[in-house]
């Protein structure tokens, strides 16, 4: 999985990830209202995006239940997830330990991360630097 700030438009499957993810949640493609031209990481226009799956996701100890993910080639990285997810959970990278944070209460649906944010006594005491 990627977590990338500059995936600007959506959080995005790779074709052979959604494949594993239909049969173990039994879910479906969902045809999109309207195509999406999405651009990749170097600006260029990508693929025309026409579906979407909605399955469960678990990152660390948070879980959503129903995530949209965009289906198209992402090519090394099964899962995309881009800088609205980030924002509407209160998730933040913490390039020192290459981590993923969960804002403390941030979110306030079943499954919502119950971790604290950085910078905490306990990253203090353990030595980590912040």
């Amino acid at each position: 999985m990627l977590i990338n700030t500059k995936a600007t438009e959506g959080n995005f499957v790779d074709k052979v990830t959604v494949q594993m993810i239909e049969q173990i949640e039994q879910i479906k493609w969902i045809p999109l209202a309207q195509p999406r031209l999405v651009k990749g990481y170097n600006e260029q226009p990508g693929h025309t995006i026409t579906y979407a799956i909605y399955p469960k996701l678990q990152v660390l100890d948070y879980i959503e239940d129903l995530c949209p993910l965009l289906i198209t080639e992402l090519g090394s990285h099964p899962l995309i997830l881009g800088k609205a997810w980030m924002k509407r959970h209160g998730a933040v990278l913490d390039l020192s330990t290459e981590s993923l944070i969960f804002y403390k209460d941030y979110c306030d649906h079943p499954g919502a991360p119950k971790s604290v944010p950085p910078c905490t006594t306990e990253a203090k005491q353990s030595g980590t630097k912040t």
